[in-house]
């Protein structure tokens, strides 16, 4: 449950993101300030309020077996 309700929260702000540049073009927000997470390399953003810096990424793996029998495929042939 925990994890679920970081994920949300961490879903939250990357949508925020687009929404908070879009408003800074109209001029409704002052200009953006430096990236103090920057040196924690590319794509690091501090959370709001906080002083924790975080970055999110990920990746999909998957594994596709077609074919007769019923032996698992284990990737060895």
């Amino acid at each position: 449950m925990h994890r679920l309700c970081a994920l949300a929260f961490l879903l939250t702000l990357a949508s925020a993101a687009p929404a908070e540049e879009a408003r800074r073009a109209k001029g409704k927000l002052e200009p953006k300030k430096p990236n103090p997470c920057a040196v924690h390399g590319p794509g690091f953003t501090m959370l709001p309020g906080t002083t924790t810096c975080v970055r999110i990424g990920g990746a999909v793996e998957g594994d596709l077996s077609v074919g007769r029998g019923s032996a698992p495929n284990l990737g060895i042939k």
